[in-house]
């Protein structure tokens, strides 16, 4: 097999490379489709994976939340009593309730607007697996004190150096003075320009129109050694399922994630972008390659004459493919890398090129080209040295 290769005539190559305008047309429809495809799955997984950002460094093992929230942004409320009930259950360690919702701040230095998420949490509970938060925890003892996520989007780099320089930045946030305390890593997320932690008792005062006795999610520690999917269905079983969900963490972050994954409208319109990336992609390598068979049609049936086989022929249109694919999918992954890079950049958000996504789009191109390569052979088959000459 190494020596037919070795000696085998790379006619494919040849037929494209003798009309460099047309390989330069069918390359660059290649490199639109990787592109595209790159950055619809590049922005959909981005959008996914800042959706449980935060619930990945959340404590607890299990998490009772409403019934019908499905996104943290919107995950609606669940009647604190159930905390209660929750210890009463055998394996449960612990059971601390946690508060979030929306605000907009008016950035001090810039005057623009940013939507955060607020979370109001029990200052002498272990929330957040962030050493960062929980080094400084301490500091929301005081009411109207925060901790600010340094890498929310936009302009805090005088907010961030006050807080270094002096432990301490005073502001006003929703029309109450706020000290922000202290400062910690995660970033921005799609729905949120970053995060704020606050005290309960801070928390509600932001928030008017929430009332203690409803919280938006709780954190369940279970006793060591025990099974937490256990404890989970011994606690769904004691809890009306009208007004509150029982999931362990790692089946709540899933449900998040399946949500705008498989449920919300805008993952399809992402997956619909790629879609159309690939099929505009494939019609024109089809015209490429269609165009290229019929030019050399004549020479086509001389070889099935001459006692070549229609796979063998049909292996010339797929060396074409294979090379289209290649050389398509080189610079794609450049402009694609620059783009998630700058993204990156403006966005605060978390986008960059993975070797899975790397290997999910070659594989699509690669598709892409033997289908059309594929379809353009069809008159391959049919050709006949008698009726072409």
């Amino acid at each position: 097999m190494l020596a037919a290769l070795r000696y085998r005539t790379p006619l494919g190559w040849r037929q494209l490379s003798a009309k460099p305008l047309r390989l330069c047309v069918a390359l660059a429809g290649v490199m639109f489709a990787n592109v595209l495809m790159f950055m619809q799955l590049g922005v959909l997984t981005a959008l996914i994976e800042t959706s449980v950002m935060l619930q990945q460094r959340l404590t607890g093992d299990i998490v009772l939340s409403s019934a019908t929230g499905r996104q943290l942004i919107n995950i609606g409320t669940v009647p604190r009593r159930r905390a209660m009930q929750a210890l009463a259950v055998p394996g449960v360690a612990d059971a601390t309730e946690v508060y979030s919702g929306m605000i907009e701040w008016i950035n001090p230095a810039t005057g623009k607007a940013s939507q955060l998420m607020v979370l109001g949490v029990d200052p002498q509970a272990r929330v957040f697996a962030i050493p960062e938060i929980e080094a400084q925890r301490h500091k929301l003892m005081l009411t109207n004190t925060a901790i600010l996520d340094r890498r929310s989007r936009g302009d805090w780099a005088g907010i961030v150096s006050a807080v270094e320089g002096r432990g301490t930045f005073p502001t006003e946030i929703s029309g109450r003075q706020v000290h922000i305390e202290g400062l910690f890593s995660m970033g921005a997320a799609f729905a949120s320009d970053g995060t704020l932690i606050v005290s309960r008792e801070t928390f509600l005062a932001f928030v008017g129109t929430r009332s203690a006795g409803a919280v938006s999610f709780v954190l369940v520690t279970v006793e060591p050694g025990a099974d937490a999917a256990a404890v989970a269905r011994r606690i769904a079983a004691t809890l009306p399922e009208a007004d509150a969900k029982v999931e362990t963490m790692a089946e709540f972050i899933a449900t998040h994630r399946k949500f705008l994954a498989k449920d919300s409208p805008i993952s399809f319109i992402f997956t619909m972008g790629a879609l159309v990336g690939l099929v505009v992609g494939a019609g024109i390598v089809y015209q490429i390659l269609s165009g290229d068979v019929n030019e050399h049609l004549a020479e086509y049936a001389t070889l099935k004459a001459l006692g070549y086989s229609h796979g063998h022929l049909l292996s010339v249109v797929f060396e074409q493919s294979l090379i289209l694919a290649i050389l398509g999918y080189v610079p794609s992954v450049i402009v694609a890398a620059l783009l998630f890079k700058s993204i990156s950049v403006a966005t605060f958000l978390p986008i960059a090129l993975t070797g899975d996504r790397m290997l999910l789009v070659f594989a699509l191109t690669f598709g892409m080209c033997a289908a059309s390569g594929a379809l353009a052979t069809l008159r391959l088959r049919a050709a006949d040295p008698a009726d072409v000459f």
